[in-house]
């Protein structure tokens, strides 16, 4: 079934709909957070909040088909908002004690996350335009149509800037640092725990 559809079954109510669309959305919203959070809990965080907010104003949505382009607006305010917050947060030294540690990660865990933060900080050196499309496609192997629709841009745009990215920063690339999409699921996890469900 098309998103399209989907989205007007979920407007409806259909709950089961709108699992599906977490599900074929929950990567592209996960790149589009981290691309501005660089962190990985707060970007999930963050994903997880603006899919609860998309349950409850998707109702207002009156275009299915603009549903790409809505989420990820919905995500993106929400990411703004923990930046903003984060800038206001003052932590006390002894906060620092509270840091997990990589050192108690188990080797392949410890290499995988170490991979993934040597591509993000690639990708973080990246011009504003080029590093949305660059974590879509290299930490989470979206396809270049996918990218696309999720962005709003044409299919020569997100070729064009993948291209721009691969010329500023060869290292980001399929076979280099960039974080499979198996390594990058271990970092998003769908809703799970009732509390932080939507409330359907």
């Amino acid at each position: 079934m098309d998103h399209d559809a989907l989205v007007r079954r979920a407007s409806n109510g259909d709950v089961r709909a709108f699992v599906e669309l977490t599900q074929r959305f929950q990567h592209f919203a996960f790149g589009s957070a981290l691309t501005l959070l660089q962190d990985f809990q707060r970007a999930e965080d963050v994903v997880q909040e603006a899919f609860v907010a998309a349950w409850s104003a998707l109702p207002t949505l009156d275009d299915p088909a603009a549903f790409p382009g809505w989420l990820r607006t919905i995500v993106r305010h929400h990411a703004f908002r923990v930046l903003r917050r984060k800038q206001l947060e003052a932590v006390p030294l002894t906060a620092a004690d509270d840091v997990p540690s990589d050192d108690a990660l188990p080797d392949h865990r410890l290499e995988q996350r170490q991979q993934a933060a040597a591509a993000l900080f690639a990708i973080a050196e990246l011009p504003d335009e080029l590093r949305e499309p660059a974590t879509l496609f290299f930490v989470h192997e979206c396809s270049h149509q996918d990218i696309a629709t999720f962005l709003d841009l044409s299919l020569m745009t997100v070729n064009n800037r993948l291209h721009a990215a691969r010329t500023h920063c060869p290292m980001i690339s399929p076979t280099g640092l960039a974080v499979s999409s198996r390594r990058a699921a271990m970092w998003w996890r769908p809703c799970s725990t009732p509390h932080r469900c939507p409330t359907f």
